[in-house]
């Protein structure tokens, strides 16, 4: 751990930067589709982005009461889907950004 932190400290935060970039992103839309959570979590984004609701998730044009989390991620997916399409890119993309950044965050606070 010393020695990764003496590393930071020799500004290798492109490198860093880089192969967490490479990790997070990389075959992001290559694999199908989980039929768990990733599934039921894009059909909730595809069903709010066509009733235009923020706030209400939907499983089958009926308000979905197994998912009652925040919307925070909902939203997230929805307005994924809105740049790159209907896709699992479109999908992974919110969870991968959050990787990324939270990868960021840690190295920058070990770096302190």
């Amino acid at each position: 751990m010393l020695q990764l932190i003496t590393t930071l400290k020799k500004g290798s935060w492109p490198l860093i930067i880089l192969v967490t970039a490479f990790l997070s992103f990389f075959n992001l839309g290559k694999e199908e589709l989980a039929s768990w959570d990733e599934s039921l979590y894009g059909v909730n984004a595809v069903e709010m982005n066509q009733k235009n609701d923020w706030f209400n998730a939907y499983y089958k044009g009926k308000p979905d009461d197994w998912n009652v989390k925040p919307p925070l991620f909902n939203n997230s997916v929805r307005l994924s889907y809105r740049v790159f399409g209907y896709n699992e890119f479109g999908l992974r993309f919110p969870s991968a950004l959050s990787a990324f950044i939270l990868v960021l965050v840690f190295f920058s606070w070990l770096k302190k």
